[in-house]
């Protein structure tokens, strides 16, 4: 979160190093999958997910704080206090608190699976949406028929489908602040789409025969479209250009709000 330590996963271990001075900290076995991930809640407390489940460690006291079931995909809630994690064959995901790794519960998928690929060893296609959102209440889960549905944990009733059964294989997105957002692409033209979560009013959107790519957490949404890398201000619908590559098309991007790194 500030900076401070910076972790990569390979085959098959996970590496942590202190960026002052790029030492490292500490090294974990990790499970032998393209889709093994790694996540910060809080500045010391690393959580991946490791060959024996998944793992939170302390980098400052270098001792395990807890572990649960196996799974690769994870994710953070905003706060630091809230761990989803999935096993793609499970339909399911499974909720944690994130300082002392006792369950808070699951979260079904009912028939639905995430995309997995047919040897998750060789590659991550990352092409789905796995994000909770800021307090660790919602979770935006997309699927391989080309659904996408964010669910309410604390209020299961009240869980929405965005989108079902869409021709849709690749999806970017993520919350900010009362806001969902979230690019979908299969076949056809992409699409944008900004929902206020608080009544699951549509804000705004539209698509494009480019391939939209988009960051949306707590300090903003920034959405790239062809050679164009604009900042949302989702309560106003305001666009901000934050880079312009000419003739060459962005193929990734991350922005920390004070600066912008893309990929061309």
């Amino acid at each position: 979160p500030e900076g401070n330590y910076v972790a990569v996963t390979y085959a098959y271990e996970l590496a942590v190093y202190r960026t002052q001075g790029m030492v490292k900290a500490a090294v974990f076995p990790i499970q032998e999958s393209a889709l093994t991930d790694v996540v910060f809640a809080g500045e010391t407390q690393v959580i991946y997910a490791g060959a024996e489940g998944i793992t939170a460690y302390d980098l400052q006291k270098n001792s395990v704080l807890w572990r649960g079931d196996m799974a690769e995909t994870l994710d953070v809630s905003a706060d630091g206090k809230v761990v989803a994690a999935t096993k793609r064959e499970e339909k399911k995901a499974v909720i944690y608190d994130a300082l002392t790794g006792e369950k808070l519960g699951e979260c079904s998928f009912g028939e639905r699976q995430m995309f997995s690929a047919y040897n998750d060893i060789f590659a991550d296609p990352d092409r789905d949406i796995f994000k909770l959102n800021q307090d660790g209440s919602m979770l935006a889960v997309s699927f391989m028929d080309g659904s996408l549905a964010v669910f309410d944990l604390k209020q299961p009733e009240n869980s929405v489908w965005i989108l079902e059964n869409s021709s849709n294989t690749h999806f970017t997105g993520g919350f900010c602040d009362n806001f969902f957002g979230f690019t979908a692409r299969g076949t056809g033209n992409s699409i944008f789409e900004i929902w206020n979560t608080e009544n699951w009013e549509y804000a705004a959107g539209y698509e494009s025969v480019n391939k939209l790519l988009l960051q949306a957490e707590e300090q903003g949404i920034y959405l790239a479209d062809g050679n164009l890398l604009v900042g949302i201000e989702p309560k106003t619908m305001k666009e901000r250009e934050m880079a312009y590559t000419s003739g060459n098309q962005i193929t990734g991007f991350t922005v920390d709000g004070e600066h912008v790194l893309i990929a061309t």
